[in-house]
């Protein structure tokens, strides 16, 4: 198993408390699956610190979270704690990374459904001892 999947699969487990959770789905939701959430890969680029014969790398991702109804702020905000939280507690998860950050939140109404998106953006640190991988 490679450190990025090491690293996907801790998330998964540590979001295992919000339901309906993908992992980089690329198919739309539909309505009825809703609510759920994506977690998205969004990069990984080389840390500006670095400690001699091991490398630090940054990752960043986004929980996508889509909830419908007519007043969908609550199962939004449930999502969003539940994410947040069960990230923040362990921002190690496990010993696998040696950090994790959050960056905010932000959340957009669909202009012609009864459906709210929110990304909740984080980044990761983790360092890697091989030169052949990521």
């Amino acid at each position: 198993m490679t450190r990025l999947e090491q690293i996907v699969q801790a998330l998964y487990t540590k979001l295992s408390g919000v339901a309906s959770l993908y992992v980089m789905r690329l198919r739309a939701f539909e309505e009825s699956e809703l609510p759920a959430s994506n977690l998205v890969i969004d990069g990984v680029s080389p840390a500006e610190r670095s400690v001699l014969g091991a490398k630090d790398w940054d990752l960043k991702f986004t929980v996508v979270s889509m909830v419908n109804g007519d007043a969908p702020f609550a199962a939004l905000e449930s999502r969003r704690s539940l994410v947040h939280t069960a990230l923040m507690t362990d921002p190690r998860l496990g010993g696998v990374v040696t950090d994790i950050s959050a960056h905010g939140f932000e959340i957009e109404p669909d202009p012609e459904l009864p459906l709210v998106r929110m990304w909740q953006h984080f980044t990761l640190q983790y360092r890697n001892n091989s030169e052949l991988e990521v």
